[in-house]
């Protein structure tokens, strides 16, 4: 319990010192400026009842009352600082506010209606109630709204300085503000306004409330003798010195208003337009403000310009420095009377550049200009643009900006480009005007392809070319096709002025006898055409010269001892087969034919140029030697006879007479060299094929010696079955 009771004083500390502890900062804080204006506040600390210090250095430098406070301590202000007077709040600070030298409070109202408006009452000891302490000068007080009260102290001033100090700056803006001093000067010093005791006065100034008048000002040194201060015009000697009661109500080294309040101010002239050129420095113009009335007692203004990229002020001269619009506003030094000029900046066009300069044309064609200005900043680039000759050339601006230029008749014209901004800047351009030409020209007029006969090799194909001889393009060029030739594609179906195209032309192949010629026209746009003539003629072949039959000539055959053949003859030149040609010797194979008797030039094939005889050779039968014989035999054109005998073990037949074949037909022969001789194989007992007879009387050597082979062989046969059995 005893612990219970020991943690009752820490409850009631906390709880006292809870409303500055707890106190959270307050965003968007509304209020009104010197001009009546509404601000905001982004961030405020709320004032609690322990807030005795306020500073710019750890907080943002904005306070603001939302209810009623009651601060015990004298409050000292640091840096620079402001206080906001919510609506129906109110701060009471029993010691006072401490403003020295170097610091500043102002102090701001929600609203201008003086039942709603927040208050604030601030009474000292020794010190100002705001401002200086004891030999402490007063900073910088400026009350802009709100009902404030102002107590000071023993020897001190309401507003102002303290004790033996100065009363630094005062400025009553708006709301209700009452100041009594200690016996001495409500606000400034002195008795009213100003320092305390000793102390000098400071600077005090008047200005007027949002809706243009002050709202109350009532000052003295003390509550009997303080007097309101309308917001009219007041002087050093009959409203500081009030000469009944001796009591002051200002006392200040410099008092803002020595005459009537400005009523307002006017500028002369109301707009104002400059232009910028290529010439510097940079054009300029007066501004002359007018205060009214004439006999304010500070007629003063200062300047300010809106925009200072486009233009600045000083003391009343406009400089221009770019092209755009600006407000210039000139406000009075007392009471914040404005007034306003428009100032219109221009950049004027200095330069125009034209591309191209010279244009060549020719009649019912357009081009386009491109212009550059300069400088591009230019406040007005729109040019104006004149032909001099619209009979040659004319121009015209298009809804796009484009500049075109019609050529419309051969000569020349000066188109020129102005400036419509009064500068006088120009440029021009020569337009040279042509006729349009066309042509096109062949580089021959005709080929001729020469005479041929049937059956002609077509002849090559000829080149044609084509030049463009106007000075216009040609387009959709063709070439006419042709009966008899052969006509080839054009290279291009459009062709430049002095540029050229081809194509090819040949006679077809195959045509008849006969003159063959036509024309082949090449055609272009605007009816240009160009033709030329191609001719060819096929002739009838002469009759040819009858050919002479060759020679003939007759060949031998030599059988060496075997049946005889009959000779055969041949064209000159023709070559012979030899192997149709077999003769017949009874015990013997025949071994073929030779170019010597002496056998050492073996033939089978051979080109009868003169009259030539060949040998046969033979080689003994081996199935004939086993046994012995004799025979005869001859031959002669109507038949053959023989007779043989034969002994041994083996029988040979009698050979049969076989008819010389008669050589075929032969064409006209061609010299062929002779082949070189070949092995002739054995005799097989296939029968021989006799060649073919055209009534000849040669022996048939081939079926003769097929016969007497089979009989050869029938007679072996016999013999070999008796003499097994």
């Amino acid at each position: 319990m005893k612990r219970l009771f020991a943690l009752i004083p820490l409850l009631v500390f906390c709880l006292l010192c809870a409303p500055g502890v707890l106190a959270a900062p307050a965003s968007d804080v509304p209020y009104l400026d010197k001009d009546g204006q509404k601000q905001t506040c982004q961030n405020a600390t709320v004032v609690a009842a322990g807030d005795n210090g306020w500073t710019d250095t750890e907080a943002p430098g904005w306070y603001v009352v939302t209810r009623d406070v009651e601060i015990p301590q004298r409050v000292t202000v640091t840096g620079d600082v402001h206080l906001i007077l919510a609506d129906g709040a109110s701060l009471t600070a029993k010691g006072g506010i401490g403003v020295a030298d170097g610091n500043s409070l102002t102090i701001y109202a929600q609203s201008m209606d003086e039942s709603t408006m927040g208050s604030l009452t601030a009474a000292g000891s020794d010190s100002a109630g705001i401002g200086g302490g004891y030999n402490g000068n007063g900073g910088t007080v400026t009350i802009t709204g709100g009902s404030v009260t102002a107590i000071g102290g023993d020897y001190a001033a309401g507003i102002g300085g303290g004790y033996g100090s100065s009363g630094g700056s005062v400025t009553i803006n708006g709301g209700s503000v009452t100041a009594t001093g200690g016996s001495y000067a409500g606000i400034g010093s002195g008795v009213g306004i100003g320092g305390g005791f000793n102390g000098s006065g400071g600077t005090l100034t008047i200005g007027p409330a949002a809706d243009g008048k002050m709202l109350t000002v009532t000052a003295g040194a003390d509550e009997t003798s303080a007097k309101e201060v309308p917001g009219s015009a007041f002087t050093a000697e009959e409203d500081i010195i009030d000469k009944v009661s001796g009591q002051a109500w200002f006392r200040s080294e410099e008092v803002k208003r020595e005459g009537p309040a400005p009523s307002g101010v006017t500028l002369d002239p109301a707009t104002l337009n400059l232009t910028i050129t290529a010439e510097t420095p940079a054009p300029t113009a007066p501004l002359k403000a007018i205060v009214t009335p004439t006999d304010a007692g500070d007629n003063t203004v200062t300047w300010k310009s809106d925009n200072e990229s486009i233009a600045k002020v000083e003391d009343g001269t406009v400089t221009a420095v770019g092209p755009g619009q600006t407000t210039i506003t000139a406000t009075t030094s007392d009471g914040n009377r404005t007034a306003t000029c428009t100032v219109t900046v221009t950049r004027a066009v200095t330069a125009i550049t034209l591309e191209p300069t010279e244009v060549p044309l020719f009649a019912g064609d357009s081009t386009t200009l491109k212009a550059t200005v300069a400088p591009d900043n230019a406040s007005n680039p729109v040019l104006d643009w004149t032909s001099n000759n619209e009979s040659v050339a004319t121009v015209a601006v298009g809804s796009d900006g484009t500049v075109t230029v019609t050529a419309v008749a051969p000569g020349e014209a000066t188109i020129t480009a102005t400036a419509a901004d009064g500068s006088g800047v120009t440029a021009t351009c020569k337009v040279t005007v042509t006729a349009k030409t066309y042509g096109l020209s062949c580089n021959v007029s005709a080929i001729n392809f020469g005479n041929v006969f049937p059956g002609y090799t077509q002849p090559g194909a000829q080149t044609f070319t084509l030049t463009n001889t106007g000075n216009q393009t040609l387009t959709g060029l063709t070439v006419s096709s042709a009966n008899n030739f052969v006509v080839g594609k054009l290279s291009a179906d459009t062709v430049e002025p002095g540029k050229t195209v081809t194509f090819t032309a040949q006679p077809k192949a195959g045509l008849n006898v006969g003159t063959y010629s036509e024309t082949i026209t090449v055609t272009g746009n605007n009816n240009v055409k160009a033709t030329a003539t191609v001719s060819f003629t096929v002739v009838p072949s002469p009759t040819p010269a009858p050919t002479p039959e060759p020679p003939q000539i007759t060949l031998h055959f030599n059988t060496m001892g075997g049946l005889p053949l009959g000779d055969v003859t041949f064209g000159q030149g023709a070559p012979v087969e030899l192997w149709p040609y077999t003769p017949v010797r009874a015990g013997y194979l025949f071994q073929g034919w030779y170019k010597d008797q002496a056998l050492t030039q073996p033939v089978t094939k051979i080109v009868l140029v003169d009259e030539t005889t060949l040998y046969a050779k033979w080689a003994a039968d081996p199935a004939a030697q086993t046994g012995s014989g004799s025979g005869s035999g001859s031959s002669g054109s109507s038949g053959s006879s023989g007779s043989g005998s034969a002994s041994g073990g083996k029988a040979t037949p009698a050979p049969t007479a076989t008819p010389t074949p008669k050589p075929t037909a032969t064409p006209t022969p061609t010299p062929e060299p002779t082949p070189e001789p070949t092995a002739t194989p054995e005799a097989t007992v296939s029968p021989t094929p006799a060649p073919e007879t055209d009534g000849g009387s040669g022996f048939p050597v081939v079926p003769v010696a097929a016969g007497a082979i089979i009989l050869l062989l029938t007679a072996a046969g016999v013999i070999w079955f008796f003499r097994r059995g």
